[in-house]
């Protein structure tokens, strides 16, 4: 029967109480399809016996679509790909050389970031699945393949960007913390982050916020060199530029960009030393 709208109705609310369980509910056969759909493509043909690469990054990319687009309406479900996703990552971490397995780990990565960012249980869900130690490797991996001077459309680039924009996102997890301290390469190279402004933004920042809170994390930065990285970023900063000029060219212009940087590090030391509070929160965007 066709829907109609009734703007009299309080307790329909019009047509977008009928219409959202209809909503969920192809959003749930779609993603089982697409499931699917990933299991069929990314089995071995029989000429080459190898997965082919295409039809999984089309696929991969595919959920990248579906949630940057219907986050809202996949917030209160589960992403049941994670261990798909985490095998397809750790399969390719060391092939990242090779142009077409970096495309698919890069999108295999924003998936995980957007799936994150969608809902906090589906940040849960990753850390049960085992993934602190593949976000560990994969930070390396990234790391060990940029440098300041390589371009921003680099997939290795890109991918090292959804790292760092996971990471403050994942911190909030109490279980994720206690890995982490286990692991002290891998807050080494959370520190190592900020000398990649190209890819920082200020993700990083967050990074160190989320963790300035925690007695034991604080000890573990300031033992990975995080204190002098981050005074580094004051000898960038330029009094002399025009305030108002560069809110109006702050996209475009570098000084402005470092001079934001520079302000950012003074309120991170702030909270490492212990004069700022900070608070522990389960919000991708605070």
């Amino acid at each position: 029967p066709k829907l109609r709208w009734n703007p009299s109705d309080k307790h329909t609310n019009g047509w977008r109480d009928c219409i959202t369980p209809i909503r969920i509910q192809k959003v749930e056969i779609c993603s089982k399809k697409i499931q699917n759909a990933y299991d069929l493509l990314s089995a071995a043909r029989a000429p080459s016996g190898e997965p082919d690469l295409v039809n999984i990054f089309l696929i991969v990319k595919t959920h990248v679509i579906v949630y940057d687009r219907f986050s809202k309406v996949l917030a209160p479900m589960k992403y049941p790909g994670y261990p798909m996703l985490l095998d397809l990552i750790k399969d390719h971490s060391s092939k990242l050389n090779d142009s077409d397995k970096a495309d698919i780990f890069e999108a295999a990565w924003h998936t995980v970031l957007l799936t994150c960012q969608a809902s906090i249980g589906n940040a849960e869900e990753l850390i049960g699945e085992g993934a602190v130690t593949v976000i560990a490797s994969s930070l390396r991996a990234c790391l060990s393949r940029v440098a300041e001077e390589t371009p921003l459309e680099n997939p290795i680039l890109r991918t090292l960007t959804y790292i760092c924009c996971l990471l403050p996102i994942v911190v909030t997890l109490e279980p994720f913390r206690n890995q982490l301290l286990g692991i002290p390469e891998f807050v080494w190279d959370i520190v190592r982050c900020l000398t990649l402004p190209q890819a920082r933004g200020d993700c990083d920042f967050r990074i160190h916020f989320r963790m300035f809170c925690d007695t034991d994390l604080q000890h573990a930065l300031v033992a990975g060199g995080a204190l002098r990285r981050v005074m580094r970023l004051f000898f960038a900063y330029d009094y002399t530029l025009d305030e108002e000029s560069s809110k109006l060219n702050k996209k475009k212009n570098t000084q402005a960009a470092r001079n934001v940087y520079a302000m950012m590090a003074c309120v991170a030391l702030g909270r490492l030393a212990g004069f700022l509070q900070v608070y522990i929160t389960r919000s991708s965007e605070s």
